[in-house]
């Protein structure tokens, strides 16, 4: 059974939350708590799977109960539900909450959400994995695209398409924009996914007070940089990937999806450089020295991949499940079997196509394509992945 725990100075919001969620009760088991004090002393005696905290109480608000429990206790999933949603305390809670819903909430919203929350616990069985994703507040930017966000930030009329052409250029950017702009604080009719059109509804001063942030963003670190990857190249694989899956897409309902998925499919590694790098070096070497897919020594040397990994965060930031489910199998499509073609299977095929390492469980041909549905041909797939590199290397060439 799920154990939450629910803070709210105000009782009548409490017994609201208790009444929205009474039909859980065979599920999960619910506390429910006045205080940052007491919330900190109900952590203490019990281990829980998510807390939900308002952000303005007396003496201890949800911004620093949530700061603390991501040190102590950080594979317990950091929820906000508040009515105050002003942007410098949307800004503060970037780093420390998953997600942030708005008072009033809607009943069906708000079961989601805690729902998907810990549903998506299953893709990290072992707690200490959680706890390694939990602990996760900063990612690390590629210092040239940071550079040049910040050099076009200080234009004072800079066009909001530029902007969102570099942010797309760098993983960590664009999920932090995307997983802000769809929080509930900005009360969206719809979700967004396009870069450009996030930049637009934020506006550009939040934009700039979100990245200029450094409790958001990091530098790449020496011992990130031991752990074997090269960020750069993360970055520009990352590019080819998501170019290739929304060229592929084209036409379909899920082009958007697939540039989004390609952007960030990877996001997985940024955060076991950062949290474990010793352990990906170890997973690194056992994959050459043994000849087996990366994706298998992480799992053997780690407990999970880095796919597993990147789609648990995607996840607790509540990106859309097809997009999720995607990065969670893009090394393995086949254990995902679809009535048509799908996400998954894309996003295999793009990073198979793409010549991405680890993806060797995978051989596209003309049946692989046909058992997923696809709306292409090989040649046609292949064409399109020339087409990408080439006008790549050029671009590389005039610079």
């Amino acid at each position: 059974m799920k154990h939450l725990l629910f803070v709210d100075d105000e009782v009548s919001v409490l017994e609201g939350i208790r009444a929205m969620l009474r039909r859980r009760r065979s599920e999960w088991e619910m506390d429910f708590v006045e205080s940052g004090a007491a919330a900190l002393e109900a952590l203490e005696k019990h281990s829980y799977d998510l807390i939900c905290s308002d952000l303005r109480m007396p003496t201890m608000d949800g911004a620093q109960l949530l700061a603390i429990a991501s040190e102590r206790w950080p594979q317990t999933v950091r929820i906000v539900l508040s009515g105050y949603s002003q942007e410098a305390h949307t800004i503060r809670l970037v780093p420390i909450a998953h997600q942030y819903l708005s008072k009033p909430c809607a009943a069906e919203q708000f079961d989601s959400v805690l729902s998907r929350c810990l549903d998506v616990q299953e893709l990290l069985a072992r707690p200490a994995l959680r706890a390694l994703v939990g602990r996760v507040k900063k990612l690390p930017s590629v210092p040239k695209v940071y550079s040049m966000l910040r050099e076009a930030m200080a234009q004072p009329n800079v066009a909001t398409s530029e902007i969102a052409k570099i942010i797309g250029a760098d993983t960590a950017i664009v999920a932090k924009l995307l997983q802000v702009v769809n929080s509930s604080f900005f009360r969206l009719a719809r979700r967004i996914f396009k870069v450009e059109q996030a930049v637009a509804y934020l506006g550009l001063a939040t934009v700039r007070n979100l990245v200029l942030s450094v409790e958001v963003f990091s530098q790449w670190t020496s011992a990130a940089a031991r752990s074997g990857c090269n960020l750069e190249h993360l970055q520009s694989q990352s590019l080819l990937v998501a170019a290739v899956a929304r060229a592929l897409a084209e036409g379909t309902a899920m082009a958007d999806d697939a540039l989004v998925a390609g952007l960030v499919h990877d996001i997985g590694y940024l955060v076991l450089a950062a949290e474990c790098p010793e352990e990906l070096r170890r997973a690194r070497k056992l994959s050459s020295d043994e000849e087996t897919p990366l994706f298998l020594a992480e799992r053997a040397i780690i407990g999970a991949s880095h796919a597993e990994v990147g789609a648990y965060l995607l996840a607790l930031w509540g990106f859309p499940y097809p997009v999720v489910e995607a990065v969670a199998h893009h090394h393995e499509p086949n254990v995902v079997a679809p009535a048509e073609f799908d996400l998954v299977g894309l996003l295999a095929v793009a990073t198979a196509l793409a010549g991405e390492p680890g993806t060797d469980g995978v051989t596209i041909d003309a049946a692989h394509l046909q058992s997923i549905h696809a709306p292409f041909t090989l040649s046609h797939a292949q064409e399109c992945v020339r087409v990408i590199k080439s006008a790549d290397n050029a671009a590389g060439d005039q610079q």
